[in-house]
């Protein structure tokens, strides 16, 4: 995970940078502030980190970019040593130090540039810049780093479950999955455990000192150079109630549908309108108002989820992290599209899967896994699970 240096990262860096040169252009801004932890770790390519703390989305310096090609860290003295550390220096920013009790002043005075400024948050002198829309297409180096973090979660979640033992607490599986999540490099952002019938009644779990029972789920988001992997496992003690499993199936042909309908150009409304009809396909109308369906994501845990008027159009290299539910059950994983197929960065071969296929396309959706006995097979008459 050491090799996305920032050497290796020039390309991606430069692609970044030349499309907020294009964004000036367009609104004839001299220059662009990002403050914002997702946005400080997009344009640095992961290398730097400006959030102190991790309850606030504005970090502790800006980024200021501007038209002239010049760059610029702007942060109170304390801080500019390590940023600077981090890669800064390397990616030619120039510092500018600031007293930490010292009110701010202008950027446009203290970088002695006239004109219109844009921002990623609002600030008196700047006009608030739409740079959510520039992220959403990963390059190649993007996707190399998604690919690896992904792996990486999925083992890091699989490892925990299958230490899960009933009688353990929400809260002991919290702390095993935070612990096992940091040591492969990634920082928990959610952390969602659930047990027994807390995952039947609530769509969001927090821990609790409950102990677990037959039943439990791991739900978590982690970063590894800003990048946001999300994903949820479930573990059962003993067979599964037929009830459970035609809740997972249906949740999985629901994800399955999801993944079908990834396609570059399509309309996030127009998938979320298909999947209504999916969930009622299933036996499960009405099920997708209880929780949203998830949909974008990238350096956000949620770029933008679907709505019935959602603007958005699938991006050719962009990721996605689907959540379709039905009481009790799950299915979430992340994946790129691609032009041609999409890949899911957290599935693992060695985890029971449930295969559906649509279109002649088959799409892998994570099964529980079954602590104390075999694993359940499904006892539908065709395997993998087959939908028109």
């Amino acid at each position: 995970m050491s090799t996305f240096g920032p050497a290796v990262l020039t390309g991606e860096i430069s692609e970044k940078l030349a499309r907020l040169q294009k964004l000036m252009q367009e609104k004839q801004y001299v220059g662009i502030c990002l403050a914002l932890a997702h946005n400080f770790a997009w344009i640095t390519g992961g290398l730097a980190d400006n959030q102190i703390a991790h309850s606030s989305e504005v970090g502790s310096a800006t980024l200021v970019i501007l038209r002239d090609g010049r760059k610029f860290v702007v942060a109170a003295h304390s801080e500019v040593p390590r940023l600077m550390d981090q890669a800064l220096e390397e990616l030619g920013y120039e510092p500018i130090e600031t007293k930490w009790y010292a009110p701010g002043g202008s950027l446009s005075g203290q970088l002695g540039v006239s004109g219109t400024m844009g921002s990623d948050v609002p600030r008196k002198d700047c006009v608030v810049a739409d740079i959510a829309r520039l992220r959403r297409e990963l390059t190649e180096t993007e996707i190399q780093k998604y690919e690896s973090a992904g792996r990486q979660c999925a083992e890091a979640v699989a490892e925990v479950t299958r230490q899960v033992r009933p009688g353990m607490t929400e809260r002991q599986i919290e702390t095993m999955t935070a612990n096992a999540l940091m040591q492969h490099g990634l920082r928990p952002t959610v952390l969602l455990i659930g047990s027994d019938e807390r995952i039947y009644r609530y769509r969001h779990c927090l821990p609790s000192d409950k102990p677990v029972r037959k039943y439990a789920m791991v739900n978590v988001c982690a970063r590894r150079w800003g990048l946001v992997v999300s994903t949820t496992r479930f573990i059962h003690f003993g067979p599964l109630d037929g009830e459970l499993r035609n809740r997972l199936r249906a949740a999985a042909i629901v994800h399955a549908n999801y993944l079908a309908a990834l396609r570059p150009g399509r309309r996030a409304a127009d998938i979320f309108e298909s999947a209504k009809k999916w969930y009622a396909e299933q036996g499960f109308p009405g099920e997708w108002e209880f929780h949203h369906q998830g949909g974008g994501t990238g350096y956000k845990e949620r770029e933008y989820i679907l709505l019935p008027d959602s603007a958005e159009v699938v991006f050719e290299h962009e990721a996605f992290a689907f959540n379709p539910t039905v009481q009790g059950a799950k299915v979430e994983d992340t994946v790129i599209a691609f032009p041609d197929r999409v890949e899911n960065i957290t599935t693992l071969a060695d985890w029971p899967a449930i295969n559906v296929v649509v279109d002649g396309k088959s799409y892998g959706c994570p099964d529980i896994l079954i602590h104390g006995g075999p694993q359940t097979e499904w006892k539908d008459p065709a395997a993998p699970v087959k939908v028109d």
